[in-house]
């Protein structure tokens, strides 16, 4: 069955996307830094019209109000760790999560005040342990990199709602 695009009509076909158009251009139009809904030409960092659809489409998904998009999953993980940590909070990982994660806590945040624990991969136990009143992020991610153990996601997520109760 034909699909209708505007007033023409045009075969389906395998080569012809139905969805908005992809934009190539660097400088999209935005008019303040400070909302994302204002349109001026600035520099990319600033997001362009490709990751704002994206953008529209995780959160339609998810169900949320707006979602964010990140070049790779250690830019995003860093964006997370730099918004939720302050000086004297602790993070507890599974140790095969990705090593640059790990590495970053370890190095990087310890040298403002973060503590970074790390317990062996699926060991709820262990991990219930590490968590103390300054525990303020657990983090894993299942499958594990490189191993590919597979976290009880429920599991944790629960050990993480007790921690709550810990503060």
């Amino acid at each position: 069955m034909p699909a209708r695009i505007g007033k023409r009509r045009r075969t389906p076909s395998p080569t012809r996307s139905f969805v908005r158009r992809l934009t190539p251009s660097p400088t999209p139009r935005r008019s303040s830094t400070t909302s994302r809904r204002e349109k001026r030409g600035e520099y990319g960092r600033y997001g362009n019209p490709n990751e704002w659809v994206v953008e529209r489409k995780l959160a339609a998904l998810e169900g949320g109000e707006e979602a964010i998009v990140y070049s790779s999953g250690m830019a995003a993980i860093v964006g997370l760790l730099m918004t939720k940590l302050s000086s004297g909070d602790e993070v507890v990982f599974f140790d095969e999560c990705y090593h640059r994660s790990r590495e970053f806590c370890s190095k990087h945040l310890a040298r403002f005040g973060v503590v970074t624990r790390q317990v062996k991969a699926c060991d709820y136990e262990a991990m219930e342990q590490a968590i103390t009143p300054r525990t303020r992020m657990l983090v894993s991610e299942s499958p594990t990199n490189p191993h590919l153990s597979v976290v009880d996601l429920e599991r944790f997520a629960t050990i993480g709602r007790s921690t709550r109760s810990k503060r």
